[in-house]
């Protein structure tokens, strides 16, 4: 780094900048991943846990090192990084230059953020074991502090919640050039957004649980596991009162509505769909970290006024509405009998409903692609392999608490289908997480990486990426099943913050396991690769007779706007847009 940016670095210490230092004691030396060479390596029967798995999670922890912003040390693993974006939010006098970027390039959003936190801290409450026996707690503290103490930023100010950084600027190319100054957007009390108060309080709480030291429960009988190395109760008091703080906010501040609707310039990013889900769960987490009984009976009330349980739809991070039942039980077995509505059983019966339909193949919107992929109707066609395995990580969390055996035996065995797809089990032959395997997706839509500069040579400027983004989670094939590997189609090719976090999940999981635990499906591939032919226009047969016929008939402007309503329902609306592509 050259020495302006070192004397930047230094002013944004000393002026209160985020360190997101781990507290947990640093490894003598830093954990690397391993050659791609090394996924054919069928793991030794010694002690301890499955050391492919444990591959898979410290490169998936490894991959948010390599999407993180702000101020790095001199020492930081990831070579290739540096420090960046030392004055995002200093328009606003808040200091938002760390945190992570959030995908292929330069954006930092809130409401996926708090999604991927979540997801990572929950994975820690319920089988944290996993990351001390894997000597990956210093970095799972490092990652959560990275984004919590982010979030903690963007909430200081009284009343306010800044939550994205960046515009659509079509910038491609390293962390050293992005184009500055970067504009910041908040939502307010008198300009709020439900959704975002509550899933930042969701977030802020569920790390005041971890960080207190309080697992969540697995089952009746048995509660999570947790890292112990993490206690830190001054920190979980602090992201407990503003938990309190945002989740009262959100109740409080009218009108109630999605974000966007406060601040309609991001409108094009990561569109929410409602709110009432994030309510839920935010009053849930907080009762769980506070004790506060009047936050069980908020939860409870919300979820009967709100059409639960829900028979289908996905799960991202957008709409949690199929974890929300879950999640109640949890809340159930946590504090019982702090309502007298607050019943395990009934929220058993409501998880099911989703989860059933999930296993037996009969949700709605649903299908099953050629090759084994679980397909969500308006959601699978960006990020496909997302929604999937989010789905996993809920039949994998809820297993243990179904009401027969037999639902916990099929919640599993559909998990394990889709995390075979994911890891290599699909008609392409491909690793869908990158570095892990010499048959991992290899071209990752990211500016970060790519060592590009050419926006409109994308692809083969460089022909080969840069650098190797390990664990990162790419966002996966088509209906077909194919997937083409080439970085301008990022609905394919994309990893995200919160593509990764169901695989965190995921490898967590079997990590805890130990020696019990299957190797991961990569470890028996031979067969090679099969990397299709990309249809020269990107567009089927169908879809341009379409888009013929569209013009002949007069129709164009209605299909357009038809086709531009369906595609902001999930990351869709942020795939077509964010790159100017």
């Amino acid at each position: 780094m050259g020495h302006p940016t070192r004397i930047l670095a230094a002013l944004c210490l000393l002026f209160g900048a985020q360190s997101a230092l781990a507290q947990v004691s640093s490894p003598s030396s830093a954990w690397q991943p391993a050659p791609s060479a090394s996924g054919t390596v069928v793991p030794s029967s010694s002690s301890g846990p499955n050391s492919q798995w444990l591959e898979v999670l410290g490169s998936n922890l490894y991959y948010y090192d390599e999407q993180r912003a702000g101020v790095l040390p001199d020492d930081f693993r990831v070579d290739w990084r540096n420090t960046s974006v030392l004055t995002d939010g200093a328009v606003a006098n808040v200091n938002l230059s760390a945190g992570f970027f959030d995908a292929g390039n330069f954006i930092k959003a809130l409401f996926p953020l708090t999604y991927t936190l979540s997801s990572i801290i929950e994975s820690a409450l319920l089988w944290g074991e996993a990351y001390s026996s894997s000597s990956q707690a210093y970095y799972l503290d490092e990652t959560l502090r990275n984004g919590l103490d982010w979030l903690m930023e963007a909430s200081s100010q009284t009343d306010t919640l800044y939550m994205f950084v960046g515009d659509q600027t079509a910038y491609w190319g390293g962390d050293l050039n992005i184009p500055q100054p970067r504009p910041v957007y908040s939502v307010t009390r008198e300009n709020p957004g439900t959704d975002v108060f509550a899933s930042t309080a969701t977030t802020l709480a569920l790390g005041a649980l971890l960080y207190s030291g309080k697992a969540l429960p697995l089952s009746q009988s048995v509660n999570g596991t947790l890292p112990s190395s993490l206690r830190n109760t001054t920190y979980a008091d602090s992201l407990s009162n503003r938990a309190v703080q945002l989740l009262e906010l959100a109740f409080a501040a009218t009108p109630m509505q999605v974000y966007q609707k406060a601040v309609d310039d991001i409108a094009w990013a990561y569109p929410s769909t409602d709110y009432d889900d994030e309510l839920i769960l935010g009053a849930a987490y907080t009762a769980m970290a506070t004790g506060n009984i009047s936050w069980v009976t908020t939860a409870i009330d919300t979820y009967s006024t709100n059409a639960y349980p829900p028979t289908f739809g996905a799960l991202n991070w957008d709409s949690k509405r199929p974890m929300v039942p879950t999640t109640m039980a949890q809340l159930a077995l946590f504090l019982p009998g702090a309502d007298s509505r607050l019943s395990f059983t009934k929220f058993q019966n409501d998880s099911e409903v989703w989860l059933d339909a999930l296993v037996a193949g009969n949700m709605k919107d649903t299908h099953t692609t050629p090759g084994g992929l679980f397909w969500f109707k308006g959601n699978s066609a960006s990020a496909s392999l997302n929604p999937a395995l989010n789905a996993a990580v809920l039949c994998l969390k809820y297993a243990p608490m179904a009401s027969t055996s037999a639902k916990t035996d099929a919640y599993r065995q559909w998990a394990q289908k889709q995390i075979d797809y994911a890891l290599g089990k699909n008609p392409m032959n491909t690793v869908y997480q990158v570095g892990l395997h010499p048959n991992s997706a290899f071209n990752p839509h990211s500016a970060l990486a790519s060592g590009g500069t050419d926006l409109a040579r994308i692809n083969t400027s460089p022909p080969q990426e840069l650098h190797v983004l390990y664990g990162a989670v790419v966002g996966g094939p088509d209906e077909d099943d194919k997937y083409y590997d080439v970085r301008d189609d990022y609905d394919q090719s994309e990893p995200a913050l919160d593509t990764v976090a169901p695989m965190v999940a995921i490898s967590s999981y079997f990590v805890g396991q130990g020696q019990s635990a299957s190797n991961p499906f990569f470890v028996g591939l031979t067969a090679p690769r099969i990397i299709p032919k990309r249809p020269s226009s990107g567009l089927s047969g169908g879809a341009i007779a379409g888009i013929v016929i569209g013009v002949l008939l007069g129709v164009a402007l209605l299909a357009v706007l038809g086709w531009f309503c369906w595609r902001k329902r999930g990351r869709n609306a942020y795939r077509r847009r964010k790159m100017g592509l």
